[in-house]
This record gives C-alpha cells, sequence and structure tokens, in this order.
C-alpha cells in the first residue's frame, strides 16, 4: 500500500510525460499492473518463509537491475557511436568510461 500510495502522489506531480503522454492514465495502468503483481505474489509465495522469501527478492532485484543496466549499456553504445560520427572525440572518451562502468556492474551481478 505504501508504494501504491508513493507512486500516486508522485506521478500527481507531474501531469505529462516528456513524450506527451498523460502520466493519470499512466499511473492508473501501473497501479493496475502492480495491483495484479500483488495477487500474483500472494498465490505464488504464501507458503514461503522469511528467508526464502529474502532469497528470492534478492534474485529477482539482481535481475531487475541486470536489465537496468543492458538497457543503459545499449543507449550508451547508441550515444557513442553519435559521438564518433559527430567527431567528438573527448565526447567518445567519456561515454565509453562509462559505458566501462556499466559493464563492470553488470559483471559484478554475476
Amino acid at each position: 500500500n505504501n508504494f501504491r500510495d508513493w507512486l500516486t502522489s508522485e506521478n500527481e506531480q507531474n501531469t505529462k510525460c516528456p513524450e506527451g503522454e498523460d502520466l493519470n492514465s499512466k499511473s492508473e495502468n501501473q497501479l493496475a499492473f502492480f495491483d495484479k503483481l500483488v495477487i500474483l505474489g500472494d498465490e505464488e509465495f504464501y507458503d514461503l518463509d522469511f528467508e526464502q522469501a529474502k532469497s528470492e527478492l534478492i534474485k529477482t532485484l539482481r535481475l531487475l537491475k541486470k536489465e537496468y543496466l543492458n538497457k543503459k549499456m545499449r543507449e550508451s553504445e547508441k550515444l557513442i557511436s553519435q559521438a564518433e560520427r559527430d567527431g567528438d572525440s573527448g565526447n567518445v572518451q567519456s561515454l565509453m568510461e562509462e559505458f566501462k562502468n556499466l559493464l563492470n556492474e553488470y559483471k559484478d551481478l554475476g
């Protein structure tokens, strides 16, 4: 419930996404999705003890972080390509360093 309340209050502060999508409808869709996740989680994990639930949460968080880092690396690759096309060698070096850091963080997750 706290997450639901936070999500609602965050989205009420800004009503437009950069893409022009209405955040109120986006927020409603997200809330409906999270409600479904809670129900599915209750059904799937009702019999787990604390340590099992903690282990599952850690695995899920690791997976989410890997997906996030993978997305950031793809974005970084695009920016590097653009900077190379533009002949911006200073920016290329900076972006390559950022990419290297992302890759190292990804590798550390196993």
